[in-house]
């Protein structure tokens, strides 16, 4: 969501200093940004998003008008910077540790609860021996 509204700023910018059309609306450009279009397969530039908006005019003729636009996406970027891609890598790596000791932790908590539970029903029983004596 990050990287979609991060898209639609640039858009909304390049649409301010006249590099995107004009008569494009801003709602079309964002309903292309949030469906999930697959870019063009074969030698499309990774991040660029291209549409080809039909549009009608006053005479009923429709004219095409393509539009290349930005539209960062993880992947896209992982797969463009290959040190990106190495510290995601990383990153992954690091969240997988990091869940297996959340894992442990849980069960050294749990292990100890247990051990404190039945320390305290030993003592109690000690306490009611030494009572009786």
């Amino acid at each position: 969501i990050l990287l979609r509204d991060l898209s639609k700023q640039i858009n909304r910018s390049f649409h301010k200093a006249d590099i995107l059309p004009q008569k494009l609306p801003l709602a079309v450009l964002n309903a292309a940004l949030k469906a999930d279009i697959v870019a063009d397969a074969v030698g499309g530039a990774p991040n660029v998003l291209n549409l080809l908006v039909e549009a009608e005019n006053k005479s009923k003729d429709s004219s095409v008008m393509r539009v290349m636009a930005i539209r960062l996406r993880p992947p896209e970027l992982e797969f463009s910077d290959p040190q990106l891609s190495a510290c995601r890598s990383r990153i992954r790596e690091l969240m997988a540790k990091l869940q297996r000791i959340g894992k442990e932790y849980d069960k050294k908590q749990r292990e100890r609860a247990i051990a404190e539970a039945e320390s305290a029903w030993r003592s109690s029983w000690y306490d009611h021996y030494d009572s009786e004596s």
